[in-house]
C-alpha cells in the first residue's frame, strides 16, 4: 500500500473472487476512466494499478448495489470507526486540502514545461478544449481564464475549486505534472 489507510467496510465473498474483483474494477472504469491508477512502466507500457481516487462512500455505494445484484447484501458490513481515526482523518483532510491550494496557488505553465499554444482539455470532457496563453491564462471561447476561473465556470462554483486539479494535457491532468527543475 502507497498510503496508510482504515478498513471502511468488509464484503465477504465465497466463491470467484477474481471475477468479482474484476468485475468491480471493469465497472469503475466504465464510469470513470481517469479514477484508477496508472502509471507508465520503464518499458514504456501503461500498468493499471488497484487504487482508484473514489471516496470512500461512494466505494460503498458501488459494493452496495453488486451486492444487492448478487443478492447478498448482508455480506456487506460498513465498519465503525474509531474515534482516534476520526481525528487522523480529519488532520489527513485539513492537510490534504492545504496541500492542494498550495499547489493550485503554485501552478506555472512555464514551470511545468507547458508552452503557449498547447492545448488542454477538462477532466471530465474532452470537447471541452482551452489553449495556452502564457504562464498563467489559458483561452476558451475568445475569453482569457485562469484554470481556476474556468473550472469554476465550468462547474458553477464559486469556491473551494484547484484549476490544476481539472484540467488535462495528453491524458494527464496537469496538478500532477511534475516541475521541469525536479
Amino acid at each position: 500500500m502507497p498510503f496508510s489507510f482504515r478498513v471502511y467496510a468488509t464484503y465477504k465473498v465465497e466463491s470467484n473472487l477474481s471475477e468479482i474483483e474484476k468485475a468491480i474494477h471493469n465497472l469503475i472504469d466504465k464510469i470513470d476512466y481517469d479514477l484508477r491508477a496508472r502509471e507508465e512502466a520503464d518499458s514504456g507500457r501503461l500498468r493499471e494499478r488497484e487504487f482508484f481516487a473514489l471516496d470512500a462512500e461512494n466505494a460503498y455505494g458501488v459494493l452496495r448495489e453488486i451486492a444487492i445484484l448478487r443478492g447478498d447484501e448482508g455480506k456487506l458490513v460498513k465498519t465503525k470507526q474509531t474515534k482516534q481515526e476520526k481525528a487522523e482523518e480529519q488532520v489527513a483532510k485539513t492537510v490534504e486540502i492545504q496541500a492542494d491550494r498550495r499547489k493550485a496557488a503554485n501552478f506555472s505553465f512555464e514551470r511545468k514545461g507547458i508552452k503557449p499554444g498547447a492545448e488542454i482539455v477538462f477532466y471530465k470532457d474532452d470537447s471541452l478544449k482551452a489553449i495556452v496563453l502564457d504562464d498563467k491564462y489559458i483561452k476558451y471561447n475568445g475569453q482569457r481564464f485562469t484554470l481556476t476561473g474556468l473550472a469554476k465556470k465550468i462547474l458553477g462554483k464559486n469556491s473551494g475549486i484547484a484549476g490544476p486539479m481539472h484540467f488535462k494535457l495528453n491524458g494527464k491532468i496537469l496538478r500532477d505534472y511534475p516541475d521541469i527543475n525536479e
